[in-house]
């Protein structure tokens, strides 16, 4: 059973939970569950499973394009407020780490402390050489009690409010394991942080991929930084497969291949740690400074490498 299919079928029996509930006794004049906006949100994000997320296609010649100074802007830090019911983690990296903990221990309580009402997660999927941007899913529909599932957490990069998790998902033979990253924003809150958005960014382990090389990373990572400080758009699309396609990781808009000189062409990118590996995918501490603009913000790349080429970008930021 593919992964989406598991995700629909624990988002089903969620949403056919709130139909029984529906014939309950109340206390006259309470509000039924199922008329409360966050409820109603998570279930708009059910029934809209198989639409998948809005594609943002930008269309242009590939283009190199060399930059002047740049002024840069660095947002100032949100006041935090406090969040009714919820039990904010105390550090970004811990955030993930709860929830991964949740789904491991079937604690549906614990998971939906550190989830933001309406918050989702984007699932991608790789099988060998094909990869798939599949479904979006509401946090409070992926209860840890209704999933089938352990969750193996290594290492997590952290870079501003965001982050992205070493992660292995493994289910009860004989479904596959998978291997990649859960990328995520949190949002700060009085008390801590808690996530808002993410992604889910994984690999078939059975249908066989080629681990990513260090060395290659390495490589792949200096002529990137070096591109990227020139302002050469051609050189930066020099280590990208061409059908690449670049996913934001928190609003979950898509430029395809054809789009992406143009796109890019708007930005500059510098990584500001060290690369970590997991699967055939790698991630890294990113600054993004928007050119017309000046803005810059803290965020993690994560890259998909088919066959020593970048197939997959997914920036994670929390603008």
């Amino acid at each position: 059973m593919k992964v989406d299919d598991r995700l629909r079928r624990a988002a089903d029996e969620v949403r056919e939970a709130g139909r029984e509930a529906r014939f309950t006794v109340r206390a006259p004049g309470s509000r039924p569950f199922w008329s409360r906006p966050g409820v109603v949100f998570s279930a708009a994000v059910a029934v809209a499973l198989a639409v998948g997320v809005p594609l943002l296609l930008l269309q242009g010649p590939w283009r190199s394009r060399v930059l002047g100074p740049i002024t840069t802007t660095t947002l100032a830090p949100t006041t935090t407020v406090s969040v009714p019911g919820k039990t904010p983690a105390a550090s970004v990296e811990d955030v993930m780490l709860t929830i991964h903990t949740a789904i491991n221990e079937a604690n549906d309580a614990a998971h939906l402390g550190v989830v933001a009402d309406g918050s989702l997660m984007l699932f991608y999927t790789v099988h060998g050489l094909d990869g798939e941007s599949g479904s979006t899913l509401g946090m409070g529909q992926l209860l840890p009690s209704r999933l089938e599932q352990e969750m193996e957490t290594g290492e997590v990069v952290v870079s501003g409010d965001t982050g992205a998790a070493v992660l292995r998902l493994v289910y009860p033979d004989p479904e596959p394991a998978w291997v990649g990253f859960n990328t995520f924003v949190a949002e700060p809150v009085a008390g801590g942080f808690l996530y808002v958005a993410g992604a889910w960014i994984a690999a078939e382990e059975s249908a066989g991929y080629a681990e990513a090389d260090p060395a290659v990373v390495a490589e792949l990572l200096a002529a990137q930084t070096a591109a990227w400080a020139a302002g050469d758009t051609d050189g930066v699309l020099a280590g990208y497969w061409e059908q690449a396609e670049y996913i934001d990781g928190y609003a979950y808009e898509t430029v395809e291949a054809a789009g992406l000189a143009d796109f890019y062409a708007g930005m500059r990118l510098e990584f500001t740690g060290e690369p970590v590996i997991s699967g055939p995918f790698f991630a890294v501490a990113t600054r993004v400074t928007d050119l017309a603009s000046g803005v810059a913000a803290d965020g993690v790349s994560v890259y998909w490498l088919r066959e020593g080429q970048i197939a997959l970008h997914v920036l994670t930021t929390a603008t």
